[in-house]
């Protein structure tokens, strides 16, 4: 745009005498202008100049920021950028556009000149703040639209009706087990500090006639073989789901929860796991592997909305509002390698996530990697830029670890997804064992 002022500038640099001779006119024009004509030339210079910075500021600093993934620019940005801009184009013309014109000439120019500039300047501020996408703009946490009492977002679309649509086409010659096993060395998030899976035995039968716990008798206690086992694990380990309070924003979750008044020493006095209800709606598959042809998408393969869509159209099915809707990668099939599956697994991008939440509707979403979305971040001032999208600002629970290879293997894509996690008082997580049943 600013290439457009220059451009106009220039076709003004030259101007002739009464012979048809060009004549430039320099240092000295100033001197010979009356002092009226130099006034009104300097303010024709000064509004112009104050076009070219707004413009300026308008383009570049949007861009920038869209770029970057940053929030949307600030005014100290938008004088920044046009002050580098629009002067470093100014200064780059290698010409002072004001000693090239006479008097009666810029007299005649500067209505049209300034009309068309500050027009421009308009429908450019327009069309730039406008057209700035999500993850640009100053982002904070969504307000439920069920009310400010609400903890559990999304998961309100399931009612007595859609359970009992999609209940009412279950096929039942098949069952699917979607969740994983527990064990020891399991993929976890030990490299974020978080706590391995481990399980350990508390009673033993050689124990219990050793240590006689319950007071009983020998004989008793080499009768009866008695065995208990304690475990302990992070709750983001394993086929879980995340509750709304895992990942906020400026120190609030979902529903502007604020972690001040509603996190104590025994977790979230609100949006905990415990609030989770019992899920059956209608689930989807969308296998983007096997749509790409192949077994599993690549390290650090970013799904795209584009990738989304196509899968869609080969499997035949599409999404509807209320849908739990599961995204297969591949990457189960190295489960039991717990280096290998974390190592820079595949996952969703920021388009494909709007794409299923806000174009289509789902109510939840899921994959079966651990992290849900690919890294590195696609945004700078946000290192989980999914999960504060998904859980803090449209309320929509994630499900990870999901295991999805039979589905895959049997080419089922729709069915009847059926759920319920541990009721974890405050927690941001729970295990949660789901069954996929075919549907007709």
């Amino acid at each position: 745009m600013l290439i457009f002022f220059n451009m106009y500038d220039k076709g003004h640099r030259n101007d002739t005498d009464n012979k048809g001779t060009s004549v430039h006119h320099r240092g000295d024009h100033l001197s010979s202008f009356p002092v009226g004509a130099s006034i009104t030339h300097d303010m024709d210079s000064l509004v112009l100049t104050l076009l070219r910075f707004a413009v300026a500021a308008l383009l570049f600093a949007p861009l920038v920021h869209v770029k970057y993934g940053l929030a949307l620019p600030s005014m100290s940005d938008f004088l920044r950028y046009g002050l580098i801009s629009a002067f470093s184009v100014y200064h780059a013309s290698g010409q002072d556009w004001r000693s090239t014109m006479t008097t009666k000439r810029r007299l005649e120019q500067r209505p049209r000149r300034l009309i068309y500039g500050g027009m421009f300047a308009l429908a450019l501020t327009a069309l730039t703040l406008t057209a700035l996408p999500a993850e640009a703009q100053q982002r904070e946490v969504g307000v439920s639209p069920w009310g400010p009492a609400d903890e559990i977002g999304r998961l309100n679309l399931i009612t007595p009706e859609s359970r009992d649509k999609i209940l009412s086409r279950i096929d039942g010659s098949a069952v699917y087990d979607l969740s994983v096993e527990y064990f020891i060395g399991m993929p976890s998030w030990q490299a974020a500090g978080d706590p391995h899976y481990r399980i350990w035995m508390t009673h033993t039968p050689q124990g219990t006639v050793i240590d006689n716990p319950l007071e009983v008798s020998q004989e008793m206690n080499e009768h009866v073989s008695y065995s208990g086992a304690a475990i302990s694990m992070y709750t983001h380990m394993g086929t879980h789901i995340d509750a709304l309070n895992h990942f906020g924003l400026n120190g609030k979750i979902w529903n502007g929860f604020s972690a001040q008044e509603h996190l104590g020493d025994r977790g979230w006095a609100v949006t905990g796991a415990e609030k989770i209800p019992l899920i059956i709606a209608r689930g989807v598959l969308i296998d983007v592997a096997a749509a790409k042809g192949l077994d599993m998408l690549g390290d650090g393969y970013r799904v795209t909305r584009n990738d989304l869509v196509d899968a869609l159209h080969k499997q035949g099915v599409d999404l509807q509002l209320g849908d739990v809707v599961l995204i297969r990668t591949g990457r189960m099939q190295v489960y039991e390698d717990a280096a290998a599956y974390m190592a820079n697994p595949p996952g969703l991008g920021m388009a494909a996530a709007r794409f299923l939440v806000e174009e289509k509707g789902a109510m939840i979403v899921g994959a079966d990697n651990l992290s849900f979305e690919a890294f590195p971040s696609e945004l700078e001032d946000d290192y989980v830029p999914l999960h504060t999208y998904l859980l803090a600002q449209h309320g929509t629970p994630i499900l990870e670890l999901v295991y999805l290879e039979e589905l895959s293997k049997d080419a089922v894509y729709e069915f009847a997804f059926i759920g319920g996690s541990l009721k974890l008082r405050g927690s941001d997580a729970a295990p949660i064992r789901p069954i996929a049943i075919p549907v007709r």
